[in-house]
């Protein structure tokens, strides 16, 4: 995996070598969402919640029922983003992932196996 990683999912260059163990060092969306831990599933449902008052306070008196709609959507949306992030770090080794590891696995054993 070497020193030097190309581009990444948020489209930043990473220079460093992962810290613990890589469970997919080019993970997808489904990866990604069941490495999401409960906090992050909580903090998800709380960004959602949050984004019905916000919409319902920003919006002008006649589309305030739309703008709380819309709200829910991008509160949602960025809820759902920010925990991904965390398990994306998670799932590439830059972040603790002792959980991940033992229900996941790591990259280099779900090598082997296929390649048996």
């Amino acid at each position: 995996l070497g020193q030097s990683w190309g581009k990444g999912m948020s489209g930043t260059v990473i220079h460093n070598a992962p810290e613990y163990p890589v469970i997919d060092p080019e993970p997808g969306f489904g990866i990604i969402f069941r490495g999401m831990r409960t906090g992050e599933f909580v903090a998800w449902g709380f960004h959602t919640a949050l984004g019905l008052p916000a919409g319902w306070i920003a919006g002008s008196p006649g589309l305030k029922r739309y703008s709380a709609g819309l709200g829910v959507v991008m509160f949602s949306v960025s809820g759902l983003l920010l925990g991904m992030t965390d398990s994306f770090y998670r799932i590439l080794g830059f972040k603790e992932n002792a959980a991940e590891v033992k229900r996941l696995g790591v990259y280099a054993d779900k090598k082997k196996s296929a390649s048996a």
